[in-house]
């Protein structure tokens, strides 16, 4: 309506821990950078964490393009012009 031409993006930068966090808890984490992590917090074998992480990421990474696919993510980007 403004007379701009672009595109919107969407980016989710906090895992889904962070999400599961909130439903478990009710209240954001102590910092934001647990909120982007990963936590693998026990002493596993090095095989096992490798393994295990791989799966982690492979979750967080569905998440995150969930999110930005339906227009839910944490940050808005309008990159455009003046048409």
């Amino acid at each position: 309506k403004a007379g701009f031409s672009g595109e919107i993006r969407f980016q989710q930068d906090y895992s889904i821990f962070n999400h599961i966090h909130w439903l478990l808890s009710g209240k954001p984490q102590s910092s934001k950078e647990l909120g982007y992590k990963i936590p693998l917090k026990q002493n596993y074998s090095k095989e096992y964490e490798i393994v295990l992480k791989k799966f982690f990421e492979t979750i967080n990474d569905d998440y995150k393009k969930l999110l930005e696919e339906n227009g839910l993510s944490e940050n808005i980007c309008f990159i455009g012009s003046l048409s």
